[in-house]
């Protein structure tokens, strides 16, 4: 068949036309088998067949097989009409012959007037198939004809260059390309030429590799070592007989070098230009919503403040309410011009001397998923300074005029802004900084983590240059260089959630990204870099988990079934074998993927209710009341239940309600403690089998607040057991039960959060044995919708994208401490963290704290003061095996400053351990002054000990 309507290209007859005898020309829908892989593939397949071909939007997930014989052997080009982006091309599957993957990227390897060329391919003569593979979530793309057409004898139709698996290389240990030819009459010569961009290295060289193509009759192959010597991006192309390749034939390459050996230059401490310095009490905005932002003057204080109505009540609003009501309180203003992708800091001074909270972003004209933003809560349960607080972004902008704006969240608490500083970071060594001490040798530190929850979306917080993988590669390392800055230690990126992988996952190839986008391993090598660790975290879907389950009766075995016999497609069996096994390879396949980079620590998994795919909990007691659960308690337990309890479950026939009935009344306790024990143990498969991978990778178990009351019995009644989880040895338990930030307009809401942290309690609850406490903080996510001030209330284009924005509105000032000074003064913390999915690094006092806390072995301190004590005292355990002497910490834990006497015996020196500066001692004793939320970490030297 001729496509209507098809321009000639050079070299590219229109479909059916000019073709030799031995061209293969299928239509997409001719296919010999079709295995689908999803869910509603007949009807999508039906549509597909009436269109004759794949369509746009199409759904079609699976693997379709086309048949084919070889006239001869030799090579063949292998095209389609319309997109092969995102497929896989496969040669001859069940017979073990060499595959060769499309593009994942339209345009990559040539797209001209609608053809893709995917590439060449050897045949030997015979009997062949080709198999179209996509298994991502947004199916096929729309194309209509595969064409293989026997090549030419030019070098651009006659080779088959395999670049390495890994697209990201350490200094010198470059995989080699692949080069695969055959079928010459006469020799000929292929030029390798590889270039090193000079916007990423300075001195950019181009270096000509020449490799002769033999005359053979049959297949050949050699392998071409890449220039592996500098560190940076490298782009590689190609020439026949010095002659340029078009890309289009013969793809061009691109992979990155990483030198692991020498460290980042850090950003903090640069020199700083002023560029611009807006005084906002004095300086009319340039854009406002309501026009209701005023002029405040209280006492010395002068600053700006917004109107009275806040953006999150606003957008909860139903439409056409919404649309009647006053607008929320902002205003802006528009910098001066800045140079793209230059850093720059951003200073944003606001006053502390009412109840506030607010964000302040800054906007573009260019976008991605979420702007850079940042916020504070001030008053009420954070004791006014009545002064001026801060605070601060590293920014690097996309385009030369953003916008920064100040908008109110909550009704009745006003948006405040004093002044706006914008500094240039410039070159230059940054100011010298006394080293910090280490400990011991051989001793593991304290961690501090950073954790982003939304796969790849950070790259807008970090200035990515373009929505591409080379945009998000340039955000991962200013990601991991503020951290480094801030004094922080770890990576805890979300590796597989929602619809988002940071991997190319064969586990989970419904979301897996592209072979060439291995974000994973490009935060790893940024993390060696830097001496970082990076523990990934896995929350999947696991969509694919019910495609086999399609057509089954309900309840379908891989869901859960409710007490009242219902299922949520959302919610998986935890305890249904081939869920646990596809679990279990999902954390398997990133240990065996990744076990060589030193970073690695472990494999984090997550317990948290919102978007829970019940793979490793029960949700609560009210679900898990499935024929194969209740049956194997009664076997293991012996717990008795009635003979018609165990019968199976046929359509709403009210059993599931039976049997939880039975349950509460007869077996309530063992019931939940067996459920508990056979979550643990599949976290003991998860250990083993990372473990496999390499023997030292820890499994980390990050456990989000459960229920309304967030209390030990609602976790247990999901399954989670903390003590029993903390018996595993290799298992790291994370408390990441409080969330800061005071979104929710209902006072009360926001104070039980808050005792999360200041209670006991909570903080104990998962503490488990000395040494075992782990701790990570969230920020509660101030969304703004895309609907919150449009591009065009900024003076952009209206064909501006919008986006939404997410904030952390952190406590002002020191406040930002107490969610790490708490948690370290009450459970001796060995892990402290903050994340969520958006920017969290930006507390100016967290770079203080930081660099005492990461002083502090990763090892269990004796508690030195009493347990309510307003200073926490903690010392290492048996200091008499310290030949370096009494290694101690003291952390306040007051919103306001203090003095703590210390009382020592024996004879020695009292040292601050991060400067090595000595304190005074006056008859044994030294009075520290602590400001708020304050930690300084000492050495008694010789014999001196507290006493």
């Amino acid at each position: 068949m001729a496509l209507a309507g098809c321009a000639l290209l050079p070299g590219l007859p229109a479909w059916g036309q000019g073709l030799p005898a031995s061209a293969v020309d299928r239509s997409v829908m001719s296919f010999d088998r079709f295995e689908p892989f999803g869910e509603k593939q007949a009807e999508r397949l039906a549509k597909a067949r009436a269109l004759g071909r794949f369509g746009k939007d199409s759904g079609l997930i699976g693997s379709f097989d086309y048949d084919f014989t070889a006239a001869a052997a030799g090579w063949y080009e292998l095209l389609v009409q319309g997109s092969g982006g995102g497929v896989e091309f496969i040669l001859d599957p069940d017979h073990g012959g060499p595959g060769l993957h499309g593009d994942l990227i339209a345009g990559v390897n040539g797209s001209r007037r609608g053809f893709d060329k995917i590439g060449n391919l050897w045949l030997e003569q015979g009997a062949h198939t080709l198999r179209l593979r996509r298994r991502a979530w947004s199916g096929f793309p729309d194309a209509g004809r595969v064409l293989l057409r026997p090549s030419d004898a030019s070098l651009a139709k006659s080779l088959r260059i395999t670049p390495g698996e890994r697209s990201f290389h350490r200094l010198g240990r470059c995989e080699p390309l692949v080069v695969a030819s055959g079928r010459r009459d006469v020799p000929a010569r292929l030029t390798i030429l590889v270039r090193t961009p000079a916007t990423v290295t300075p001195g950019a060289s181009v270096q000509r590799i020449e490799l002769v193509i033999p005359a053979s009759a049959g297949l050949l192959r050699q392998t071409v070592a890449l220039p592996c010597s500098r560190e940076g991006v490298h782009a590689v192309t190609f020439a026949e007989n010095g002659v340029p390749v078009d890309p289009f034939e013969l793809r061009s390459l691109e992979y990155e070098v990483v030198d692991v050996d020498t460290p980042a230059a850090p950003l903090a401490g640069r020199p700083l230009s002023l560029v611009e310095e807006i005084d906002a009490s004095t300086r009319e905005p340039d854009f406002s919503g309501a026009g209701d932002d005023r002029r405040v003057r209280n006492g010395k204080l002068a600053y700006r403040e917004s109107g009275d109505r806040g953006w999150i009540p606003f957008q909860r609003l139903p439409e056409a309410v919404r649309a009647l009501a006053p607008e929320p309180g902002w205003f802006a203003y528009r910098l001066k011009p800045l140079r793209p992708q230059q850093p720059y800091l951003v200073e944003v001074e606001f006053p502390d001397d009412a109840e506030r909270s607010f964000a302040v972003a800054l906007r573009e004209s260019e976008t991605l998923a979420y702007p850079l933003s940042s916020g504070a809560d001030t008053g009420r349960e954070y004791g006014l300074s009545n002064g001026l607080q801060r605070l601060r972004l590293w920014f690097w902008p996309r385009t030369p005029n953003p916008r920064i704006v100040v908008l109110n969240a909550l009704d009745g608490k006003r948006a405040a802004v004093s002044k706006i500083s914008v500094f240039r970071v410039d070159d230059g060594a940054p100011s010298r900084v006394p080293p910090p001490a280490a400990p011991s040798a051989g001793v593991p530190r304290r961690q501090y983590l950073s954790w982003y929850e939304e796969g790849t979306n950070f790259s807008g917080l970090y200035g990515a240059p373009d929505g591409g993988f080379g945009g998000t590669r340039v955000a991962i390392d200013r990601w991991a260089q503020l951290l480094k800055d801030a004094g922080g230690t770890t990576l805890m990126p979300s590796a597989a959630v929602y619809s988002f992988s940071l991997y190319p996952a064969a586990n989970d190839p419904v979301f897996a990204a592209a072979p060439g986008d291995d974000v994973l391993r490009r935060l790893l090598l940024a993390a060696e870099k830097r001496g970082l660790q990076v523990i990934p975290e896995l929350h999947p879907r696991a969509d694919q988990l019910g495609f086999a389950h399609a057509d089954a009766p309900d309840p379908k075995p891989q869901l859960l079934v409710s007490r009242d016999g219902k299922t949520n497609p959302a919610y998986r069996n935890p305890l249904f074998p081939p869920n646990q096994d596809w679990y279990v390879e999902l954390a398997g396949e990133i240990a065996d993927r990744y076990r060589d980079s030193p970073a690695l620590q472990g494999i984090a998994l997550r317990l948290m209710p919102w978007a829970n795919a019940a793979l490793n909990n029960f949700v609560s007691l009210d679900w898990g009341y499935d024929d194969a659960s209740v049956r194997q308690f009664d076997h293991d337990t012996a717990a008795h239940l009635p003979a018609r309890l165990l019968r199976p479950i046929e359509g709403r026939d009210g059993l599931a309600a039976e049997r939880y009935g039975w349950l509460m009344k007869n077996a309530r306790e063992a019931w939940i403690a067996w459920r508990c024990e056979r979550v643990a143990q599949l976290h003991g498969r998860v250990l083993d089998r990372i473990r496999r991978a390499r023997p030292d990778l820890r499994l980390f178990a990050s456990v989000f607040a459960w229920g309304p009351q967030g209390t030990l019995e609602e976790l247990r009644q999901a399954g989670i057991d903390p003590a029993r989880l903390q018996r595993i040895d290799g298992l790291t338990l994370i408390n990441a039960q409080y969330t800061y930030g005071r979104r929710d307009p209902d006072a009360a809401h926001n104070e039980r959060q808050l005792r999360r942290l200041t209670d006991p309690g909570p903080l104990a609850m998962l503490a488990g044995a000395p040494g075992q406490a782990h701790f990570l903080t969230s920020a509660a996510y101030f969304e703004a919708t895309d609907a919150i001030v449009k591009p065009e209330r900024l003076g952009f284009d209206k064909a501006t994208r919008s986006t939404w924005m997410s904030t952390a509105a952190s406590p002002a000032g020191r406040n930002a401490l107490q969610r790490l000074a708490l948690p370290l003064a009450r459970t001796d913390a060995q892990m402290l963290g903050d994340g969520g999915n958006m920017y969290t690094l930006g507390p100016p006092a967290l770079q203080e704290f930081l660099a005492e806390y990461t002083l502090l072995p990763a090892e269990a301190f004796v508690r030195r003061s009493a347990a309510g004590d307003a200073v926490a005292v903690w010392s290492r355990a048996h200091p008499g095996a310290q030949p370096d002497g009494e290694l101690f910490y003291v952390v306040n834990t007051e919103a306001r400053a203090v003095r703590k006497r210390l009382a020592f015996e024996g004879r020695g020196d009292l040292l601050r351990l991060r400067s090595g500066q000595p304190l005074a001692l006056l008859h044994g004793t030294h009075e520290l002054e602590l400001q708020a939320y304050e930690l300084v970490v000492l050495r008694a030297t010789g014999s001196l000990r507290l006493r």
